[in-house]
Order: structure tokens, then C-alpha cells, then sequence
């Protein structure tokens, strides 16, 4: 079983390399479903900011939000997968790593969506 067969959600929190903190974290509130936002170069991920990355980089150093960007912040290279890839060896990976979601890119490292590992599990039920 491929990545492609399972729930690629197309709905995240994504961001430019120079949008500002505040701008990101109104994002994720209104988005509650999402605790990190992808950083995007064009339409390939460069970085990931979690709400973690928030408190420890700009909270805890009490840095003002609107004026640090998300490259100051996103943990780079970010992790990504390809939709040809093995299911259950993304899940295992998923799992050693503590990940619960992964940007998901085609052959160009353009973005397609997010995958879950509750949408795995989903899928592993089903099958």
C-alpha cells in the first residue's frame, strides 16, 4: 500500500519564509486542528513552525512576534514524503520520529497536502 491510497488532507496552515510570527499564530488559531504551519517557498516546503517552535524561539526570548519571521523560527530541512512511498514504512518512520503529520510532495518537491497518522491508521483498518 502507497501513500497515494490514503487521506492526503489538502487543508494545512502554510505560510512564506517572511511572514511574521503573529501573522503565522493568528493563522493557527483560527485553524485549531493544526499545531504547526508549513513554510513555503513557491509551492515546496522549506520549513515547519510548531507551536513549540513559537514558545521556546520567540515567547521564551521575548521577542516581538511581528517582527520575527518565520525563517527565524521553522525547523529546516523539513521532513517530507512522496506519495509513491510505502505506507506502512512512512508509518513506521512516523512513529520512531514522533510525528503525527508529514507534508506529502510529488517528484518536483511540490506540496500535495498533509498526511496524518490517524489517517493511516484509518486506512490499515479498513484494509
Amino acid at each position: 500500500m502507497k501513500v497515494s491510497d490514503c487521506k492526503i488532507n489538502d487543508e494545512f496552515v502554510s505560510c512564506d519564509v517572511e511572514d511574521n510570527i503573529y501573522k503565522i499564530s493568528e493563522m493557527m488559531k483560527q485553524n485549531k486542528r493544526f499545531n504547526h504551519a508549513l513554510v513555503l517557498e513557491g509551492k515546496s516546503p522549506t520549513g515547519i513552525i510548531s507551536v513549540r517552535d513559537i514558545v521556546e524561539r520567540v515567547v521564551a526570548e521575548q521577542k516581538n512576534p511581528t517582527k520575527v519571521p518565520a525563517k527565524e523560527v521553522m525547523t529546516s530541512p523539513v521532513v517530507t514524503i512522496k506519495s509513491s512511498e510505502d505506507l506502512k514504512e512512512v508509518a513506521k518512520m512516523m512513529t520512531t520520529r514522533n510525528f503525527l503529520s508529514l507534508p506529502v510532495v510529488n517528484d518536483s518537491n511540490e506540496l500535495l497536502g498533509v498526511i496524518s497518522i490517524y489517517d493511516i491508521i484509518k486506512k490499515v483498518k479498513q484494509s
